[in-house]
Order: C-alpha cells, then sequence, then structure tokens
C-alpha cells in the first residue's frame, strides 16, 4: 500500500533482524551493569512508543516513505526483540523465585490470550476497507494504538517496586571490557 518494490519487501526482515543484532549486546552489557534493570526496561518501551507513532505517520513523509518505512520498522521490531530480552531480566529480578511459574504461566496465557483474539480484532476492523488508501488509514490507527499501548505499559513497570540487585549480585558482576566482546564474538563463531 505505501507502492514498495520487490526488493524493498525482501528488506522487510532482514533491515530489524540487522539493527536487533547490533542493540541485543550493548543494551544487555549495560542493563547488566544497572543497579536495576528497570531503567532500561522503561526507556525502551517509551522509545518503542515514539517508534510506533512514528511507525503510522509514515505515509506523510511522501516521497521519503519508503526510507521512513524502513527507519521506523526497523526500530520497532529491533526494539521490541530487545525490550523482550530485557522484560526476562527484569522479571528474574523482580520475581521471587518460588513464584516464578505461577507469574510467567499467568502471563503466558494472557499473552498466548491477546495473541489469538487481537488479529481476529483487527481483521474485522480491516475487513470493510477497500481501497488502499482506506487500509492504510486502519493499519495506522493501529500504529497509534500500539504506541499508546507500549507508553502506558512503561508507565505500569514504572511503578513497579521491586526489580533492584542486591550489592552481593552487583559486586560479583565484572566490568566491561572490549574483550568481552571480542571473547563473546569468539564463543559465537565456536558455537
Amino acid at each position: 500500500n505505501l507502492g514498495a518494490t520487490d526488493s524493498q519487501i525482501g528488506l522487510i526482515q532482514t533491515i530489524p533482524n540487522m539493527i536487533t543484532v547490533l542493540s541485543l549486546l550493548p543494551i544487555g552489557v549495560i542493563t547488566n551493569r544497572m543497579k536495576s534493570s528497570k531503567p532500561v526496561l522503561v526507556t525502551l518501551l517509551l522509545f518503542l512508543g515514539l517508534m510506533y507513532i512514528g511507525y503510522a505517520t509514515v505515509p506523510v513523509f511522501g516521497k521519503h516513505r519508503m526510507l521512513f518505512f524502513f527507519i521506523f520498522l526497523g526500530m520497532t521490531v529491533s526494539t521490541l526483540q530487545t525490550y523482550n530480552a530485557q522484560w526476562q531480566t527484569f522479571f528474574g529480578d523482580t520475581v521471587h523465585p518460588h513464584a516464578r511459574n505461577l507469574v510467567y504461566t499467568f502471563r503466558n496465557r494472557f499473552m498466548m490470550f491477546a495473541g489469538t483474539i487481537t488479529p481476529l480484532i483487527c481483521s474485522f476492523a480491516m475487513s470493510p476497507a477497500e481501497l488502499p488508501e482506506e487500509k492504510l488509514l486502519v493499519l495506522r490507527i493501529f500504529y497509534y494504538l500500539c504506541g499508546g499501548m507500549m507508553i502506558l505499559q512503561a508507565i505500569a513497570i514504572f511503578k513497579i517496586r521491586d526489580g533492584e540487585r542486591s550489592p552481593e549480585l552487583l559486586a560479583e558482576m565484572k566490568k566491561f571490557s572490549v574483550q568481552d566482546v571480542g571473547s563473546v564474538l569468539r564463543q559465537m563463531v565456536a558455537d
């Protein structure tokens, strides 16, 4: 609907994956060195909300809309993937080990329900749209809603009180060095 070429459609999966690979390691290192994983998680959610709003605004960029499409696509998908990895760290920091199974099971049930019902709701909303412009408008509304939901989720996570790591755990974590990156890359190649 934006007028993408075949090669641009082929890049839809490649660009976000490349940005994700580049962002996971540095953000993971930053999170592991912090007293609490919550600030990184909240920042990622706020950034993700803004990227979804940008993503929804792409059609107004005229002849440059494909460029902005890839920028916002890459940033939304890579930030979402990075958020998911950091959420697991936050989950471990905030939920007592004895309650993790119960909390994780409840979350997965909710996510499974939301993952099932959301496409149905979206398809019902999209069905009346016949023209490409109408479909694009419905998609834009979806992305604006996603942006708002990410910002609300950031506020909800910000209000969670736990998540601060113990001084003992922080003392165990060694300081980051460039040699660590080389070591990780060598291990990735070996694996």
